[in-house]
């Protein structure tokens, strides 16, 4: 909306935005200052609300505590005590967020880790989620001129439970999850390395291989924002400071 506002022989066109009101001076600056003083009483005080059409998800993406090192990395083991005191301390720095739900990956580290988490939100329901189970984007035949050749020879050595041949499943997550409704939602993912190096990359909408390299720590918390009105954003990246 526009309006204008006469001061002494200055106008001032006047636009609001979210950033405050953006002024085009036509007359004797002489009289500048009279005109902002004017103006910044008249906005003093003023919020501006987010409209019921710009409501916004907020994913809160979460890898898992410590793996039990005697466990020799198989697949599917437990947390390490030092895992389960990491998960205690996330659970108590996110005990205020008002979480719709929390999804975790099928594997025991991250389901562990899920129901340590959840004794600090007692009324946030959880469940074992198959999109945040451990993947690792592998490229296929066709696709693989897309990845630096130094990548390659690592790729092919994923093992085949963990194989997700062009991000199709973790495409198919970032889909599911990323929408708004017509409220605000938080929601909990705990989850695995590779699949919020993926989420980060979808966010910065960064070359397909270049979820490579962007490591998180055990019970870190990344979160990654949709916005009805905006692009998708990244909040915050791998925060230790519960830790």
């Amino acid at each position: 909306m526009s309006g204008w506002s006469q001061v002494g022989a200055a106008r001032v066109e006047e636009t609001s935005s979210v950033s405050g009101p953006a002024l085009a001076w036509k007359g004797d600056h002489s009289v500048k200052h009279r005109a902002l003083s004017v103006i910044y009483r008249a906005h003093r005080g003023t919020t501006i609300r987010r409209g019921a059409s710009m409501a916004r998800t907020q994913l809160y993406l979460v890898r898992h505590g410590e793996q039990n090192p005697e466990s020799d990395h198989v697949s599917n083991a437990g947390l390490s005590q030092l895992g389960r005191e990491q998960a205690d301390r996330l659970g108590r720095r996110l005990r205020t967020v008002p979480f719709s739900a929390i999804h975790h990956s099928p594997l025991a580290r991250a389901a562990q880790t899920a129901d340590i988490v959840a004794g600090h939100l007692p009324q946030v329901p959880r469940h074992a989620c198959h999109f945040m189970a451990d993947r690792t984007p592998v490229p296929s035949a066709g696709q693989r001129g897309r990845y630096p050749d130094r990548w390659l020879s690592w790729l092919d050595n994923v093992p085949d439970d963990e194989r997700d041949e062009d991000a199709i499943a973790l495409r198919l997550a970032v889909e599911h999850f990323g929408v708004t409704g017509s409220e605000d939602r938080h929601e909990l993912l705990i989850t695995h390395n590779f699949v919020i190096g993926w989420f980060v990359r979808h966010m910065l909408d960064a070359p397909v291989w270049r979820w490579i390299g962007l490591n998180q720590a055990n019970c870190a918390i990344t979160i990654v924002q949709w916005d009805s009105a905006r692009p998708p954003a990244l909040v915050s990246f791998n925060d230790t400071g519960h830790l």
